[in-house]
Formats: C-alpha cells, sequence, structure tokens
C-alpha cells in the first residue's frame, strides 16, 4: 500500500501554489489553516486563500469569509464577510449562501450589532437550497412552519424536510418526526425520530425510547424503549436517567465527572484503587473538605445550593438542580 508522508505532500502542495495552481494553493491554505504537517499559521493561509480567489476559487473565496466573519466586531468587517461570501455564491458555493442566510438570520454573527433580516435570510436559504445544501432547506421548513415571511404550509415544510434528508441533512430526521408529532402523526413520526437516534442524536435517542415505552405510535415495546433510554442515559441526557430511575432500572455509571452524580442515589468513591468513601449522595456531598482530600469538589449546582443557605436564602443545602433551587426560593 501507499505510505502516507504529509511533509512531503506538502512540499508538492507548495510546489503547485508557486506555480499558481488554484487547487494546491487552496490545499496549502487549508494546511496552514489546520496545521497539517505544519505549524498553524492563519496568515499564511490567508495569503493563499486571496491568491486562490483570484482563480474564483469559490472554495476559498468561503474561507475568507469564515475568516473575516470570525474576526468581525463591527458592521463594516462583517460586510468585508458578506463580500467574500457572495463571491463565493457566485462562483458555486452553496455553503457560502447557507452562511449569508445564518447571518442575516442573526444566528452566525452574534457579536455584531445588526437587525436580522428574514426576508433577507430567507432568499440566501432559497440560493443555497436550489444548489441541493440540506441544511438550508431544513432552515426553510422552518420559515415554512412559522409562518415567516410567507404563508404557514406545513405540507410545504414537510417536503422540505425530506428534501433536506435526501440531500445528506441529518438533523432534518428529527426535525420531520417533530413536524408530524406536532400533527398528532406518532406513527409517521417514529421512523425518523428512530432514524434520527441511530445517527447519533441523544435527544432523539430518548423520545424513541419513550414512544416504545409507553406506545406512542408503535404498540409498546418495553425492552426496546429501555435499550433507547439506556443508550441515551449513557450519552448523558439526565431525563433518561430519571425515566430509568423510574422504571426500576439501575444504572452503575463510572465517571470522573461530579456534576454526573447528581442524579446518582448511591456514590462510591475510589482512591489509589481503595474504596475511600461512600453513602447517599447527600451525605457525601455534605463532605466537601473530605473529597478535597480526594482532589473532587462539589458540582456547580451544589455549590450554589450551599452558597445560597449560608445566606439564608434556603433552608437546606440538598438542592441538586437549578429548577430545584429556583423553586425553593419561590416557596420560601
Amino acid at each position: 500500500g501507499m505510505i502516507l508522508n504529509f511533509e512531503e505532500g506538502l512540499k508538492w502542495l507548495a510546489k503547485g501554489a508557486f506555480y499558481e495552481y488554484w487547487k494546491a494553493l487552496y490545499d496549502l491554505g487549508m494546511a496552514y489553516l489546520d496545521g497539517y504537517a505544519t505549524a498553524p499559521d492563519e496568515a499564511k493561509a490567508e495569503v493563499c486563500f486571496k491568491k486562490a480567489a483570484e482563480f474564483h476559487d469559490h472554495e476559498s473565496e468561503y474561507q475568507l469569509g469564515l475568516l473575516a466573519l470570525d474576526r468581525a466586531e463591527n458592521r463594516e468587517e462583517l460586510d468585508k464577510a458578506i463580500d467574500w461570501l457572495e463571491k463565493a455564491y457566485t462562483h458555486g458555493s452553496d455553503e457560502g449562501a447557507l452562511l449569508l442566510g445564518n447571518i442575516y438570520e442573526g444566528t452566525a454573527a452574534e457579536d455584531v450589532d445588526m437587525k436580522p433580516d428574514p426576508q433577507e435570510a430567507m432568499e440566501w436559504y432559497e440560493k443555497a437550497a436550489a444548489l441541493g445544501n440540506g441544511d438550508a432547506m431544513a432552515e426553510l421548513s422552518l420559515f415554512y412552519q412559522k409562518g415567516i415571511g410567507v404563508p404557514k404550509d406545513m405540507k410545504r415544510a414537510e417536503i422540505l424536510l425530506k428534501d433536506a434528508i435526501s440531500n445528506g441533512c441529518d438533523d432534518a430526521f428529527l426535525s420531520l418526526g417533530l413536524l408530524y408529532l406536532s400533527e398528532e402523526k406518532a406513527a409517521e413520526a417514529l421512523p425518523y425520530i428512530e432514524a434520527a437516534g441511530a445517527k447519533g442524536n441523544t435527544r432523539a435517542l430518548y423520545m424513541t425510547g419513550m414512544m416504545y415505552l409507553y406506545g406512542k405510535g408503535t404498540e409498546p415495546d418495553r425492552e426496546k424503549g429501555i435499550d433507547c433510554l439506556k443508550e441515551a442515559a449513557d450519552a448523558g441526557l439526565a431525563e433518561a436517567e430519571k425515566e430509568l430511575q423510574k422504571q426500576g432500572i439501575t444504572i452503575i455509571l463510572i465517571t470522573h465527572l461530579m456534576e454526573e452524580l447528581l442524579l446518582a442515589d448511591w456514590i462510591y468513591v475510589m482512591h489509589q484503587g481503595r474504596l475511600a468513601m461512600k453513602g447517599s449522595r447527600e451525605a457525601l456531598f455534605a463532605q466537601p473538605e473530605r473529597l478535597r482530600e480526594f482532589g473532587l469538589e462539589l458540582p456547580m449546582t451544589v455549590l450554589l445550593a450551599h452558597a445560597l443557605a449560608e445566606r439564608g436564602c434556603v433552608r437546606t443545602k440538598d438542592l441538586f438542580s437549578v429548577e430545584a433551587i429556583a423553586e425553593r426560593i419561590y416557596k420560601e
């Protein structure tokens, strides 16, 4: 087989760039930007992209737009990013059009004081969608679902999400499932939500588990439901852990993250291969000094509860979620 030599490859890219071969210029720019076989150097990357942009390379123009957007702190600097992205779209970049839609929608340039323009955003999403961009199709679907700038049209929204799926937008699986649920079409929703879970969406795994567990859109299947919930819980979703506890399922979690212990009923602390402490979370969290002996700090939520209790804002330190703290403050 071929032996990969990134350093040698970088030399050949540099030679190609020397002769102004635009593809080599772009690839060399990406090597500098991402630190492939060389130290990351944004300035050198930008030089390569600008040279490639002279040949109307839309990928380089898009990268220049990204760099400018990342640096933008005011409208004038943002306009530079917009200019590069418009050039990228003109030369065939669907990603450039998508990002322009994000900018005008107000989700991609949050550091710049710019009033969102939904109509302009929609026009750019339409341009990106026309070039086959699935993410843009999913964005357009939201406009039709909510009736932003267009009459509300759930059928059009549904078609756009199906097109988005066909064009590689994995997020559209869950979005389409949620759309069907909003129309009380659980049986149609389940296959899409399940597909989203299979692609690693933790929220979709949880929803799939709940639908199988309680027979929503399908016949109840406790085993399948529990399996999905376990997978979601393993990925750290608190709601899944709570539901498993409700179902009488014991979860054994090995972790170094104290925040993950907020839902635990019983905790064992291991130190240098030996059992150092054990007890309920209430008992262990009441011993912060002892925990520190083993290099452990209380979760931030528990520290907040302790601080509020010391100031008399709440009467108990045994509060293990922000919601529980807020409810206790409201009641007291």
